[in-house]
């Protein structure tokens, strides 16, 4: 499926999961100005929006759709918000804020965590373009690369942090 295929695929999903739900769309509309559906994770959507608290913000959010999950995947989607708000490192993303714990981010059906936007998005992208250009990479460039990786990882583990998803589509550049 092209890209342009699964865009609107998930922007479907997104006004399905979110936007067709009233009480989900005032909850939505009265906190955020949708921007668009950046991916589907483990988890659930990640749309790009503006913060109106935060002076519309360009924020990612993670929507966790409760209905489609039982209580201790919800106590994970929630604590991946509180440790990236306690551990802050400079190669990990720090959540905005989590919910339920903050009301304004839990609403009927979902619970969201906001995360900055990072606009070089992930570092599969970042190398399926150099791929398609037939730029190869630099050894420099892949020992930055993943001299931040293991900088993060080192920081985790001192942490007795363990992150079992760490995949190109997952992190930034």
């Amino acid at each position: 499926m092209g890209s342009q295929g699964r865009t609107d695929k998930l922007e479907k999903l997104f006004r399905q999961q979110v936007l067709e739900v009233r009480a989900e769309e005032s909850f939505f509309s009265e906190r955020f100005l949708y921007n668009g559906v950046l991916g589907k994770g483990s988890f659930g959507l990640v749309v790009s929006a503006l913060w109106k608290a935060e002076g519309n913000r360009l924020v990612a959010l993670k929507l966790f759709d409760k209905s489609e999950f039982r209580e201790d995947a919800i106590k994970i989607f929630t604590w991946e918000g509180k440790v990236t708000q306690k551990y802050t490192h400079q190669h990990i993303l720090a959540c905005l804020a989590v919910g339920p714990a903050h009301q304004v981010l839990h609403s009927p059906n979902h619970l969201y965590l906001v995360f900055p936007l990072m606009q070089g998005g992930t570092l599969e992208a970042y190398m399926r373009r150099r791929f398609s250009e037939e730029r190869r990479f630099a050894e420099a460039e892949v020992a930055a690369v993943v001299g931040r990786l293991l900088s993060a990882m080192q920081y985790l583990q001192d942490n007795s942090i363990i992150h079992r998803d760490i995949k190109p589509g997952t992190g930034g550049r």
